[in-house]
């Protein structure tokens, strides 16, 4: 999950092959976590702002779901992405990335 902590820009949205998403963000093996085929078309969205990823302990602010669990801070990034099904709009999956 991913949480704004501030405005976030969106830098562009993108129809392209699955396959091509990994070279969009400079990442590898991304692609093989959305179940789309290496030619099927998604939609890459990406942006920029204070996004915050959550911790073992949930969100910021929100207890652990295991009390006897140490909680781990949540991981902040400068970019964040979006991966879309195009025919369905269902979002596949999301991350962040940058400093």
């Amino acid at each position: 999950m991913l949480r704004p902590e501030g405005p976030v820009t969106i830098d562009s949205v993108e129809f392209l092959a699955n396959k091509d998403v990994d070279k969009r963000l400079g990442k590898s093996s991304v692609s093989g976590m959305t179940g789309v085929g290496g030619d099927g078309l998604v939609c890459l969205v990406t942006g920029h702002g204070k996004i915050a990823n959550r911790g073992t302990g949930g969100m910021p602010g929100t207890p652990p779901a295991n009390q006897s669990q140490t909680p781990t801070p949540a991981t902040t990034f400068a970019k964040a992405y979006w991966v879309f099904d195009i025919k369905t709009g269902n979002l596949l999956m999301m991350g962040g990335y940058g400093n």
